[in-house]
């Protein structure tokens, strides 16, 4: 940051002969302005003479030190629009009219008081779309401002916590997402999709959607899907080609699938997690149901925003883990924590949201909880609680209730063990060849049984059927009934010999 003298030489005579006034400081008429800038530092800058201007300030103009402090604790400087929301706007005029105005004896703000006092400055930074201004406390003048209160003490969401649900209250949907997400890869690996433009046939996402677990009727249904396909894209777990007829398709990326399932169930987690925190092609505003969101671009708007997931992560990464808030409570906190966590620059006119129930656009800070608020609660009931980052429960008719998951706080960045995921669980199998697989069962172990049995039915469980046509595809793709055999005693703890003994002898009746 600039030094006092540094700052002052970017001023007008006018100005500095005004702030040698205020700060009580002769100067001599006509010197250039870049020796009075030398001389008035010089004179200013003592730790006595910034003692006695604070001590003036804060008894004529309350808020004034606080002002300062917020600049301190953000390592003395900050965005110029953030800054007056608190503290007022800064509005000097040039020399003329400041002359002809006196503003400097009756400021219309905080900020104005400071400037006039050169206890700030101000200055542009960066350029095109990223240019903003801002303020700034000169450097050898920071270390004489008193440290703000509690500045040591970790900053956080203010929130209150809200009464814990019962467990039945409690969605449970401990990765639903990444059992879907193996549904998905099942249902590309039994026949590869067409491809129209690059989407596919509505007849193939109907048949994805049942084999998906049950997810509550929300308008996120449709975007929980596309969300699920995106991730297995941006993962390299399908791929887009054209059969020899020319005709469009999507197919399973296999080294890459494999090497996929063959993770830990932890690190399957996390693989999705950083491909949702970090991807630079995934949009959340644009998926907000609520918002209309298309001409972005044209107006100047960022096309993707991983940097917002980063800022949005950092306020939620401070809730105290096992403690349940309102979700409209943790949006509000987020307002006051950081309101800017997505058009950092502030800039809240030039961006063009159409609000779909309001029937209107949505612009001007004041709208913030029609865009960002909106994107807040989009993030908490859709990808955070998605990914596990989150758990919500019902409120009994109120607003939902959420809370951190470890897993959450560990993927945002505290310093957290995770606990170990327990014991896999095993396949059922009845004796009429059908096979129930639980939704934490091993991904891998499911992809298996997809070589060998068809799928039937999801509910809390996935359903499959061995028979007659299941295993003609097996065999047909090469496997044999010791393999299959072998693999569900691997997946049960204890296989009926009827099974293994059935397979066997319909191998054998095959010829094989």
């Amino acid at each position: 940051m600039p030094t006092t003298a540094q700052m002052l030489r970017e001023h007008t005579p006018k100005l500095i002969e005004i702030i040698a006034e205020l700060r009580s400081t002769d100067l001599d008429p006509g010197i250039p302005v870049g020796q009075a800038a030398t001389i008035l530092a010089d004179s200013i800058t003592s730790p006595a003479s910034v003692a006695n201007v604070l001590e003036e300030l804060a008894e004529e103009y309350p808020g004034t030190i606080a002002a300062l402090q917020q600049l301190k604790g953000a390592n003395g400087e900050i965005l110029e629009y953030q800054f007056a929301r608190s503290h007022g706007p800064l509005q000097i005029p040039g020399d003329a009219n400041l002359a002809e105005s006196e503003a400097w004896l009756h400021p219309s703000s905080v900020s104005e008081v400071l400037y006039f006092h050169a206890l700030i400055g101000r200055y542009f930074s960066g350029s095109g779309r990223e240019a903003a201004s801002k303020i700034y406390i000169p450097s050898d003048i920071l270390p004489l401002i008193p440290e703000p209160e509690g500045g040591d003490d970790e900053q956080g969401l203010d929130i209150e916590p809200a009464r814990p649900p019962a467990t039945e209250q409690i969605l449970d949907t401990t990765d639903y997402l990444l059992s879907d997400l193996l549904s998905y890869l099942a249902a590309l690996f039994q026949n590869a999709w067409r491809l129209r433009d690059g989407v596919p046939r509505p007849e193939d996402i109907e048949r994805l959607k049942e084999r998906l677990l049950i997810m509550p009727d929300t308008d996120l249904l449709t975007v929980r899907l596309e969300f699920l396909r995106h991730l297995a894209a941006e993962m390299g777990l399908v791929e887009d080609g054209r059969t020899n007829a020319g005709q469009a398709i999507r197919t399973l990326h296999g080294n890459n699938v494999h090497r996929f399932l063959m993770l830990d169930r932890a690190a399957q987690r996390r693989a999705l997690w950083d491909t949702w925190f970090q991807s630079g092609t995934w949009s959340d505003l644009r998926h907000v149901p609520i918002l209309d969101c298309r001409n972005l671009e044209r107006w100047g708007a960022p096309a993707h925003a991983a940097g917002t997931r980063g800022n949005f992560g950092q306020a939620l990464a401070t809730l105290p883990l096992t403690r349940w808030f309102r979700l409209p409570d943790v949006v509000e906190a987020v307002h006051r924590f950081n309101p800017d966590f997505q058009r950092t620059t502030g800039d809240y006119d030039s961006w063009y949201i159409w609000h779909r129930e309001k029937e209107a656009f949505v612009g001007g800070f004041d709208n913030w909880r029609q865009v960002e608020g909106e994107l807040a609660r989009f993030l908490l009931e859709g990808p955070l609680l998605w990914l596990d980052a989150v758990r919500l429960a019902d409120n009994r008719g109120g607003p939902p209730i959420l809370t951190l998951t470890r897993e959450g706080a560990v993927w945002l960045g505290r310093d957290l063990e995770l606990l170990p995921v327990s014991a896999r669980p095993r396949v059922t199998v009845h004796p009429d060849f059908s096979l129930e697989m639980p939704v934490a069962m091993d991904l891998h172990a499911r992809f298996r049984v997809e070589r060998f049995a068809n799928w039937v039915r999801t509910d809390q469980v996935y359903r499959y059927q061995i028979n007659q046509r299941s295993l003609d595809r097996a065999f047909g793709a090469g496997l044999t009934a010791t393999q299959i055999v072998e693999a569900l005693r691997a997946m049960t703890n204890d296989l009926p010999g009827t099974i293994a003994n059935g397979i066997r002898r319909y191998e054998d009746g095959k010829g094989r």
